[in-house]
């Protein structure tokens, strides 16, 4: 099966941010987030572990215990419950794509 970003429709209402859930299945959620110069995603959590790639751009990763910059080509891991937001402080828009793995039931 093929699954497209443009098919998915933007989960988020907030101007100069796009998160786009683009495959679910029992073992895995994968999505594309999109952010604007100044756009920022609050700190959140998930239950699932979490691989974050920064395809382009940059972003200031915040954490529970610290902040640091995350350049293109970066994988990120949080574990679940793990808080974590996003700042995209660049002049250019920051494309991350968002892996999420199911725990087995």
């Amino acid at each position: 099966m093929m699954f497209k970003v443009s098919d998915a429709q933007n989960l988020s209402k907030e101007f100069g941010l796009e998160r786009r859930k683009f495959y679910e299945s029992d073992k895995a959620i994968v999505a594309q987030i999109v952010l604007e110069p100044g756009t920022h995603l609050k700190k959140h959590g998930s239950e699932e572990f979490a691989l974050i790639y920064i395809i382009s751009g940059s972003i200031e990763v915040e954490t529970n215990t610290e902040t640091y910059e995350a350049q293109e080509g970066t994988l990120l891991e949080f574990q679940p419950k793990e808080q974590h937001g996003f700042t995209n402080k660049g002049d250019t828009t920051a494309k991350v794509l968002v892996v999420r793995i199911k725990e087995p039931k």
